[in-house]
């Protein structure tokens, strides 16, 4: 599936956030009465601004109606999902091309692959079993106006979201996801409960078209995707394997991967579309992981041949051991981490960054 940046907005039904769900003093409460909008709003529009690391910075405009469509839009591309039938179509206004994406089964409760719908998701789950801590921010200019915030750590995502001091409307919320890559999106100029045209949120490919349809796996990614996706992409790179899994270092790995794989053919746009969605699930498993896990990939420089080599290694939750993997492909376990000149630590934000506030 494409980067999260491109995915925008959608996910279950809006709840409403009383103030009596949260811990008993001024700041949480303040924190209630802002995010309420947030769970609450039967339809909105926004617009949301994402950057990945090495990126330039992209500007698109998002729709939500209740209880879980959402489009996302630009220039450039267009996203629609249906968080009710799990479906999602993205559309290339300039190639003339549809793109039909369907899970390779039906679940339910499954993330909304964008911001805004899976920020709703996650403050309704906060009224259930207040599963993480706000902590306060304190003040700050913002556009001009004076701010309050919030922050909140879930998942490998720091996020913050800021009020207008004088009007305490909800005025912008950060993201910052971790990664690899790291990327940021932020939303602002909000506007809630506004007529929205059903049309907009239409699954149906517009005439004239070219369709693609996949299936997508929307189970969580795991040792054997990113075990496949290291050991194809290091194959059709002659053998080196893939530098980071920082934006640049992806960029790279996966346009030597294309050129290599489309050599001489002409028409490839689905045959890349399908590439990227198997490639990249295997890559966004580092993406999953906590900074308790501290998982470290070591293949900048490295090559296929000779010994086996560690690659790539983490702690699994509630394990003491160390999973790792190593160049010729094979997992093991170890009671302490190897070590790699060239290792780099990967993702998640700590745990004590973020302490539910006395």
């Amino acid at each position: 599936m494409r980067h999260p940046i491109s995915r925008t907005a959608a996910l279950a039904a809006a709840v409403m956030l009383s103030l009596w769900v949260f811990m008993p003093n001024p700041a949480q409460a303040a924190f209630a009465e802002l995010i309420k909008p947030l769970v609450e709003a039967k339809s909105a529009k926004y617009k949301a601004v994402a950057t990945m690391e090495g990126g330039k910075a992209m500007t698109f405009t998002g729709y939500f109606l209740a209880p879980g469509r959402i489009r996302q839009e630009n220039a450039d591309a267009i996203s629609i999902m249906d968080m009710n039938a799990i479906e999602m179509l993205m559309l290339s206004p300039a190639a003339k091309q549809a793109i039909v994406i369907e899970p390779t089964k039906k679940k339910t409760g499954a993330r909304s692959e964008t911001y805004f719908g899976d920020l709703r998701g996650l403050l309704v789950q906060y009224r259930a079993n207040k599963a993480f801590g706000v902590k306060e921010l304190g003040e700050k200019e913002i556009s001009g106006r004076k701010a309050f915030g919030f922050a909140f750590d879930q998942l490998g995502v720091r996020t913050e979201i800021w009020g207008d001091v004088e009007t305490h409307r909800l005025l912008r919320i950060e993201a910052t996801f971790a990664g690899p890559p790291k990327w940021t999106t932020v939303m602002s100029d909000f506007e809630f409960d506004v007529k929205v045209d059903e049309k907009l949120f239409s699954m149906e490919p517009p005439a004239g078209y070219k369709v693609i349809r996949s299936k997508v796996n929307l189970d969580p990614a795991n040792e054997d995707d990113l075990t496949a996706s290291l050991k194809r992409l290091t194959e059709l790179a002659d053998g080196e394997l893939p530098a980071g899994f920082d934006g640049g270092s992806m960029g790279t790995a996966f346009a030597k991967a294309i050129m290599k794989e489309t050599k001489g053919k002409e028409d490839v746009s689905e045959e890349l579309y399908k590439m990227a969605l198997e490639l990249g699930r295997g890559m966004a498993f580092p993406g999953t992981l906590p900074a308790e896990a501290d998982a470290h990939y070591a293949g900048r420089g490295v090559k296929l041949g000779g010994d086996p080599k560690p690659i790539f290694w983490y702690k699994p939750k509630g394990e003491g051991k160390y999973r790792v993997l190593s160049t010729d492909w094979k997992w093991a376990e170890t009671e302490t981490a190897p070590t790699a000149a060239n290792a780099v630590k990967l993702g998640g934000w700590p745990k004590e960054a973020f302490k539910k506030d006395k």
